[in-house]
């Protein structure tokens, strides 16, 4: 606020929590998110060394071949969250031991998916993303979930089996 030092809010205005945390705040996790952070920023840096096509045409491509690689996928979804996203992500670098809360909000919506809960994935994905682009994201990241977050997907196909059995 204009005339106040160091972000000190005066005493008769209560600050909403948004406008209290820092947008870049570092978060401490358990080892397992911090490895899924760690291979979706390796993922992004080398979709930035990639050449950009047109997200529609490379969508189409994607979802007609059976065969594509997890590079096609992560170049296309990242390239789609650079041109959906409300504002610029924060990513930190491959080997830093915390995680912004961009890469929190992308290992939470990686998680969702991964355990099928797609309600959690939509709300995520509307946290960050332009509605224009949540349908084709949200393909790519479901692919991209099931190769970077393979230990959950046995306890959700044995989840939905058990269900699916009984009368």
């Amino acid at each position: 606020m204009a005339g106040h030092a160091s972000g000190e809010w005066p005493a008769n205005v209560i600050p909403l929590a948004r406008a209290a945390m820092p947008v870049t705040s570092e978060i401490k996790v358990d080892a397992g998110t911090l490895e899924l952070v760690r291979q979706a920023r390796v993922l992004l840096r080398q979709s930035q060394l990639k050449r950009r096509n047109d997200f529609d045409r490379a969508c189409s491509l994607i979802a007609g071949d059976k065969n594509t690689t997890t590079e096609r996928y992560a170049a296309a979804f990242f390239q789609g969250l650079q041109l959906f996203a409300l504002r610029r992500l924060h990513v930190f670098p491959a080997k830093a031991v915390t995680v912004s809360n961009d890469e929190m909000w992308l290992a939470r919506l990686f998680m969702a998916l991964s355990s099928e809960d797609y309600t959690s994935a939509k709300y995520l994905m509307a946290l960050r993303v332009a509605p224009v682009g949540h349908r084709r994201l949200l393909f790519l990241a479901e692919r991209l979930a099931r190769i970077l977050c393979p230990t959950t997907l046995p306890q959700a196909a044995s989840l939905a089996g058990a269900q699916g059995s009984h009368p």
